[in-house]
């Protein structure tokens, strides 16, 4: 009995277009969604920054201020920001 060697060895430039496409597809559909989630961490993670910078300057300022509470606030925010803040935001 001869041997026949009749199976295929790879794929054809068709099945790989079709599967390159069918992943282009997916792909598109999920990275609108990766990007958003991403710039929400990004987000979250600069509010954490600027919350705990803010806390330490308050920190800070009331050791030279004393209690916030005790503090001018008949100045403009410019104004409190430079003599309450200014000194202690690197």
């Amino acid at each position: 009995m001869p041997y026949h060697y009749n199976k295929k060895l790879g794929f054809t430039l068709a099945e790989v277009l079709i599967t390159l496409g069918v992943l282009g597809i997916v792909a598109a559909l999920t990275m609108p969604a990766l990007i958003t989630n991403y710039q929400k961490e990004q987000t979250a993670t600069h509010l954490k920054k600027t919350f705990s910078t803010l806390k330490q300057a308050t920190a800070a300022a009331k050791v030279d201020y004393g209690d916030v509470k005790d503090w001018d606030y008949t100045l403009n925010e410019a104004s409190f920001m430079r003599k309450y803040y200014a000194p202690y935001i690197k």
